[in-house]
């Protein structure tokens, strides 16, 4: 049954569970609140109460609504009435390509894996996703056929801080909010450190051949925080990042999001996004003159 907007993310459990979210993303509860509104309910299932409610479906605009989204286009910055074709969205998301820093990128990513922040990890790995794009190659990412508003960047928004874009990288909508939408951080207050990614390339080389993706996640465990589904958003970004090298795929002559609908042999790869849904099948290397000598932020 389609629950009213007034009611959504109303329980202790949804409140509690939003701000983690917002604790963990550097950003206000009442911001990621609003986003949750318009994208997912917390609140739990009535048929499954272990369980969130999940997906907004059949979205209602009540006049507290639009009140809503208009709070989220004033904190964002942009106009709630705004249209965005697909042609200004190609054009500004190269742009913010060309003027982006590798070195903050690469800053924030580094930090990012200890305070779970996906926002960080979702905005590196679509900056290196996309690497060699122009406009022709943009046309190959998914467009939904009808102009980007407020209502679309909410829900994109939401999707980046809930876990990093790993099922959306391949639409443009969301690869332009996610690198061309100003986010205003919070200094995360746990202690960063880089230390976790030489630790996690060693254990990398330290695996026997026809090593599998559930022993690249394993590498994972004690370096950083957060869930699997967030560890393997870590990985996935290293190699698109060209530092987790699957064998005969070269990131770095080829644009990412050609090969997206490329499967693995090994069915439940698939899970995985190109290139590392290879690992199990071809294997791999690292490739440490990738990663710069930088401090995290």
């Amino acid at each position: 049954m389609h629950k009213p907007f007034e009611q959504r993310n109303q329980s202790d459990t949804a409140r509690r569970k939003l701000k983690t979210l917002a604790r963990d993303s550097g950003l206000e509860v009442s911001f990621v609140t609003a986003l949750a509104n318009f994208t997912w309910d917390y609140d739990p299932s009535r048929n499954f109460p272990k369980e969130s409610t999940g997906w907004v479906k059949n979205i209602d605009l009540p006049p507290e609504a639009e009140d809503q989204l208009r709070w989220i286009a004033d904190y964002l910055g942009v106009s709630a009435e705004k249209q965005f074709s697909q042609s200004e969205t190609e054009r500004q998301l190269l742009d913010a390509l060309t003027e982006m820093s590798p070195r903050i990128l690469w800053s924030r990513f580094l930090s990012a894996a200890s305070s779970k922040n996906y926002g960080h990890v979702s905005e590196f790995a679509s900056f290196h996703y996309l690497r060699g794009a122009d406009q022709s190659r943009l046309k190959m990412l998914e467009w939904e056929k009808a102009p980007l508003g407020i209502m679309e960047i909410t829900s994109e928004l939401f999707c980046k801080f809930f876990r990093g874009g790993s099922i959306e990288r391949y639409r443009l909508a969301y690869l332009w909010t996610d690198l061309t939408i100003p986010i205003q951080y919070h200094r995360s207050k746990t202690q960063a450190s880089g230390d976790w990614i030489n630790s996690l390339l060693d254990r990398i080389e330290a695996l026997p051949e026809r090593s599998g993706l559930k022993d690249l996640l394993n590498c994972c465990q004690g370096l950083m925080g957060g869930s699997k589904w967030f560890k393997q958003e870590i990985l996935q970004a290293l190699s698109y990042a060209d530092v987790i090298r699957v064998n005969d795929l070269n990131v770095t002559k080829m644009f990412i999001p050609e090969h997206r609908n490329e499967n693995s042999p090994h069915f439940y790869s698939n899970e995985w996004s190109y290139p590392l849904r290879f690992w199990s099948s071809n294997g791999g290397t690292v490739n440490r003159s990738a990663v710069p000598q930088i401090e995290p932020e």
